[in-house]
């Protein structure tokens, strides 16, 4: 039988088809990348669970698959993304929230702390490192009176799943739209880093609005953004269209008092502070979205601060001046002198034998009395009522008539 003995080249061609196959084998391993730890995903997503996968390189998402959660591999270069199953904003798990409470410092909010739902892989210093986008309000959406409308902050931030904390590779691209704010500053950023500092977008938003906001945040893998609803905290605003009285009681004015930011039906007990004045009634019950009215009345002079609260809420602040009472006293004067001549010349003969002097003296200082009780006590001593607002025309008439007609007192029990 015929022997056939291999020449020499095949002892060549032996390693290296082997150095082939290694190199392929080689190849293959580095196109597939690193193979992640599904124990990454344990606390969001669910085991076995089938996720999409993009991958991402130069702020583009170049490809998109759907894969097992434990047949996840992260690529060299580039980095991938993870978007959980629903897709949905939601509460920052419990064990990730003592994660964040840690890595926060209590620099940021722990209550309603949220997550986008993606997660982040880059491969670094030989292994993956994997990282999410919460968010947290910095400053609650609250009532500001002076620009009559509602403001807050929203801090961003990236928190690490992994023990691998390299730098990001590649920054993380965030967009924040709303129909319903004026303003979001700023609406387009970039996070860089991970953990704290939080990257901050302040919110503005109408006076008008209700309840809670619909805010999207997009991404690079998903343009069209995340919906997530921001509660809008519910405000105490008092406001007036006066701000300067004539002083010593003379002068009153009408507050409005409305509880805004919420559709409910409930009401809250509101208490007035005045500095200085009388405010009426001191307390009051306001429905929300439903303005009530009290009244201040001055008193003294100088300056006054105004405030109301309820037992949650506190109001924005009204300064009253309350001024010397030059116009009515001119006003009270000038008429009490008229209504003393008017008296004097339409009087019979009998009486004008008397001063004229003493009758007119008598007319101003009737006529200063009648309108100090009207205006300042709210008493008619001429049986006459007018415009309760103080006017220079109406203290003139009001201080004529009563130089005319005389002071006629109330009697003991009667409405006036």
């Amino acid at each position: 039988m015929k022997q056939y003995v291999c020449k020499p080249r095949c002892n060549i061609l032996t390693p290296v088809f082997t150095l082939i196959l290694v190199a392929f084998v080689s190849i293959y391993s580095n196109a597939q990348g690193r193979k992640v730890n599904p124990a990454i995903f344990r606390n969001y997503i669910k085991p076995n669970s089938s996720v999409t996968v993009k991958t991402v390189a130069a702020q583009k998402v170049r490809e998109s698959t759907t894969t097992p959660v434990n047949n996840i591999f992260v690529p060299d270069t580039g980095k991938i993304v993870v978007l959980d199953a629903d897709r949905r904003i939601t509460q920052l798990d419990a064990v990730s929230l003592k994660k964040y409470a840690s890595v926060t410092k209590g620099k940021l909010p722990s209550a309603d702390v949220k997550m986008i739902p993606e997660t982040h892989l880059e491969a670094a210093n030989g292994e993956a490192i994997a990282y999410r986008i919460l968010f947290t309000m910095k400053q609650p959406l609250s009532y500001d009176a002076n620009s009559n409308s509602f403001k807050g902050k929203i801090g961003f931030l990236l928190m690490s799943d992994s023990d691998n904390t390299a730098p990001v590779k590649e920054p993380v691209k965030i967009e924040v739209r709303s129909d319903k704010t004026r303003s979001i500053v700023p609406d387009k950023f970039a996070i860089d880093h991970l953990s704290i500092e939080s990257t901050d977008v302040d919110l503005e938003v109408a006076g008008n609005v209700t309840d809670s906001i619909g805010v999207r945040v997009g991404t690079v893998s998903n343009p069209e953004g995340y919906v997530t609803f921001i509660k809008v905290e519910p405000g105490l605003e008092i406001s007036s269209n006066r701000k300067a009285l004539q002083g010593l009681g003379i002068e009153e004015t009408e507050i409005d008092v409305e509880l805004k930011g919420s559709t409910s039906a409930d009401s809250a007990k509101v208490v007035f502070s005045a500095e200085k004045g009388t405010i009426t009634p001191s307390s009051i019950s306001v429905k929300y979205s439903e303005p009530a009215i009290v009244t201040l009345r001055s008193e003294g002079l100088g300056d006054s601060k105004i405030s109301a609260s309820t037992s949650r809420l506190n109001s924005n602040s009204l300064v009253f001046v309350f001024k010397f009472p030059l116009a009515f006293l001119l006003a009270a004067l000038i008429g009490g002198l008229s209504g003393g001549v008017v008296k004097f010349l339409s009087s019979d003969k009998t009486r004008r034998k008397k001063s004229m002097q003493k009758i007119v003296i008598g007319g101003i200082l009737t006529g200063l009395i009648v309108a100090a009780a009207y205006y300042g006590l709210g008493i008619s001593v001429i049986g006459i009522k007018i415009s309760a607002l103080v006017n220079e025309i109406a203290v003139f008439a009001l201080s004529a008539l009563g130089a005319i007609v005389g002071i006629s007192l109330p009697k003991p029990g009667s409405a006036q």
